[in-house]
């Protein structure tokens, strides 16, 4: 969902930047013809998830020293980009954005999409919230096509991972869950 928020209101381009569970969730890159003009690391959260720390606890996530070392490990799957060392210029230079996309349902027809600005370039491990901006979306009633858009791609998440969780539930079942955000043993 963080990336059809983020390709869809500012036309980022996905980069993949994460390898197994422990990566950077979004990698995005803004480019002319020759060069990548902007970069923007975005980390995703869950209702009351937070950020976490590696290192036994000296490194923050979305820390720069966090993104760099996220990047270099990425940096071998993504033999396609050919400026992916520029990707790591522009951290290490500063020249990029940072982002804590959360997603928070408020009971069962609304969700908060709450995104946060990161202020990572001060300090090579820590990190800082800046400014706020949140998105409440009525499911019932969404005000524009983004928002409807937004709940479709809740909705898409939501249906792969039941369908993960519960492999052998059927789209039936699932389409209930989905409208009722509720589950009971005989849906299992």
């Amino acid at each position: 969902m963080m990336d059809e928020f983020f390709m869809y209101q500012q036309n980022w381009q996905k980069i993949e930047g994460e390898r197994g569970v422990n990566g950077i969730d979004g990698l995005y890159i803004k480019n002319d013809d020759e060069s990548i003009t902007d970069v923007l690391i975005a980390e995703s959260k869950y209702n009351h998830a937070r950020l976490g720390s590696i290192k036994n606890g000296t490194i923050k996530q979305m820390s720069k020293s966090w993104i760099l070392e996220k990047l270099k490990i990425a940096k071998p799957y993504n033999p396609t980009i050919t400026n992916f060392d520029q990707i790591i210029s522009l951290v290490n230079h500063n020249n990029y954005r940072a982002r804590l996309f959360k997603l928070k349902p408020i009971n069962d027809d609304k969700l908060k999409i709450i995104l946060y600005k990161i202020n990572s370039k001060n300090d090579d491990k820590s990190i800082q919230k800046l400014d706020k901006s949140e998105i409440i979306i009525n499911f019932k009633n969404p005000q524009n096509r983004y928002q409807s858009d937004m709940i479709d791609a809740y909705n898409r998440c939501r249906r792969e991972a039941l369908h993960k969780w519960f492999p052998n539930m059927n789209e039936v079942k699932i389409e209930k869950l989905l409208r009722d955000n509720a589950i009971s043993k005989e849906d299992i």
